[in-house]
């Protein structure tokens, strides 16, 4: 595991095996995965944790396992995706670099996502 960035009250690093079954939790909520296609099953987490990692060691950025600083619970995902890594898709603006982020529900409206953003500002502007 390797801490990438740090704001005030987050760790955005990337992920370990013990966060499989947080990450699956978060999954499972009907709020986080309305607009995605489903929940997500523990196979399919288990196959995200070493892509996102294989992401980030080919270039150098990817969708970062986002934890509170104080307890490093894994609250969810936040980073930057190559829209062709993971499968090819296509439109009239890809391949693309897009900042994403996926949190439990109950971290929603509390500035983490705008937090992270403004230290994307910092770091990679």
């Amino acid at each position: 595991m390797t801490t990438i960035i740090e704001t005030e009250r987050l760790i955005l690093r990337t992920w370990k095996k013990e966060d499989a079954r947080s990450y699956f939790q978060i999954n499972q909520d009907l709020k986080v995965i309305e607009f995605l296609r489903g929940p997500l099953t523990m196979e399919q987490v288990n196959d995200f944790i070493p892509a996102v990692n294989r992401h980030h060691e080919e270039l150098g950025y990817t969708l970062w396992a986002a934890c509170l600083k104080e307890t490093d619970e894994l609250i969810g995902f936040i980073g930057l995706n190559y829209t062709d890594f993971f499968s090819k898709f296509d439109s009239h603006f890809t391949p693309a670099v897009e900042v994403s982020w996926r949190l439990g529900s109950q971290y929603w409206g509390k500035g983490f996502a705008t937090e992270r953003g403004l230290c994307f500002l910092g770091v990679w502007v």
